[in-house]
């Protein structure tokens, strides 16, 4: 389940109904190491700045060699994490790669205008993450017109919250990567046409050291030719049942936390019907009021956790994600 850490709302963003599109998750590759005493003092405020934005952002973890080859989790998988790092001819860590693009190393490490311009952007490719005990499929939906260029599909096996005291002095490890389901090159795709979908399954694997109940997947596109990442998806991404039904902008909520009420606001639309969604997709909520395009969603009665408030409109679909007390 996400931690507290990584909660806020989305932000709203504005889109333009003629052309169907999801919100475009951002996607921060974090190449680090458990040894390296610069990564434990830069981290932090990463960390930070991607719980400010956690509803659109997707974060994962790479512990290569350098600086320090016996970090524990370099050794864990020492190829793939190496792989990844020399994938954008990554040399020294901490390094930070947003949406395949590599941020110019500087005292910050991720600076809040590099993220704040990848944010609240829109994509033609929606990227559907569903978990089994066993199991992960991903379907890449093109709800937009297919964009040109060679595609790959990337699927990696990561742990959200790994407790460690490491020798550089941090004691929680976010979003490890653990192992690549896909090929570490990717797999070779080809995007549906528009309105189209394309799934692929994958088997999980296991370890004795992992924490199974923190592991999760991870899936993105990636151009082959540029590098750029046009979408990603977890299973912890709002629920939409179908293309037609992609969402189409994100809700902001407020307050977040929540103890009683929740309220939003639609732009340029009417809520028709308001769900609240528990972690696990079960229904748990239903009840609203609304003035216009503002309503208010009673949550007293919850217990306290993580929920996605989904708003059907006459124009579109909104979610956003909560956390009751």
């Amino acid at each position: 389940m996400q931690k507290l850490f990584f909660l806020v709302a989305f932000l709203i963003q504005t889109i333009a109904y003629a052309q169907p599109s999801a919100p475009r998750y951002v996607l921060v590759e974090h190449v680090t190491n458990s040894r390296c005493s610069v990564c434990a003092s830069r981290n932090p405020a990463m960390y930070t700045l991607l719980g400010q934005n956690a509803g659109a952002v997707h974060h994962l973890s790479y512990h290569p060699s350098f600086p320090y080859s016996n970090c524990i989790f370099y050794q864990a998988n020492t190829t793939e994490n190496n792989a990844r790092a020399a994938y954008y001819d990554v040399s020294s860590t901490p390094r930070v790669i947003l949406n395949g693009s590599l941020v110019a190393p500087a005292t910050t490490l991720l600076p809040a205008a590099k993220l704040t311009a990848e944010l609240n952007q829109t994509s033609p490719i929606y990227v559907q993450v569903t978990e089994t005990a066993t199991e992960v499929k991903v379907t890449l939906h093109t709800i937009g017109a297919v964009p040109s260029g060679n595609y790959a599909l990337y699927v990696a096996f990561a742990e959200q919250t790994v407790n460690y005291n490491a020798p550089n002095g941090e004691a929680v490890h976010r979003d490890v990567f653990r192992d690549m389901l896909t090929n570490i090159d990717g797999e070779p795709i080809t995007l549906a046409a528009t309105g189209g979908n394309v799934s692929f399954t994958y088997t999980k694997t296991t370890n004795a050291n992992w924490n199974a109940a923190e592991m999760y997947a991870i899936a993105w596109v990636q151009n082959t030719l540029t590098k750029e990442v046009p979408n990603s998806g977890t299973k912890f991404d709002p629920i939409v049942s179908g293309v037609n039904q992609i969402v189409e902008a994100n809700l902001a909520l407020s307050p977040n936390p929540a103890t009683d009420m929740v309220y939003a606001t639609i732009n340029d639309d009417q809520p028709q019907s308001v769900e609240v969604y528990a972690i696990n997709g079960a229904l748990v909520a239903a009840n609203w009021t609304a003035t216009d395009n503002r309503l208010e969603t009673n949550v007293a009665d919850l217990t306290p956790g993580i929920y996605f408030l989904r708003v059907q409109g006459k124009k579109g679909v909104f979610v956003g994600k909560f956390v009751k007390e």
